[in-house]
């Protein structure tokens, strides 16, 4: 992963992670890597419905859908653009 994480840092990108589950161990082994804070704005773990439907700015209709995956997507890049 740290060939990865180098590509990052020279790109200049910023990544904000929203995960509800199990990917949330991406959040880790991001901030693990020195030097995350070049291109990590963040993350979020909206996994209790209130966090999702805060987060989205609405309550999706199934929390565990291509839809809400999507939404989730749109919001961190939302946040990692600001």
């Amino acid at each position: 992963m740290t060939n990865k994480t180098e590509q990052l840092k020279e790109l200049g990108v910023s990544i904000h992670v929203a995960a509800t589950g199990a990917g949330a161990g991406l959040q880790q082994e991001l901030w693990a890597i020195p030097g995350s804070s070049a291109y990590l704005s963040g993350s979020s773990f909206p996994y209790a419905p209130e966090e999702q439907e805060e987060l989205l700015g609405f309550m999706p209709v199934h929390f565990c859908s291509e839809e809400a995956a999507v939404d989730l997507a749109s919001a961190a890049y939302m946040k990692s653009y600001r």
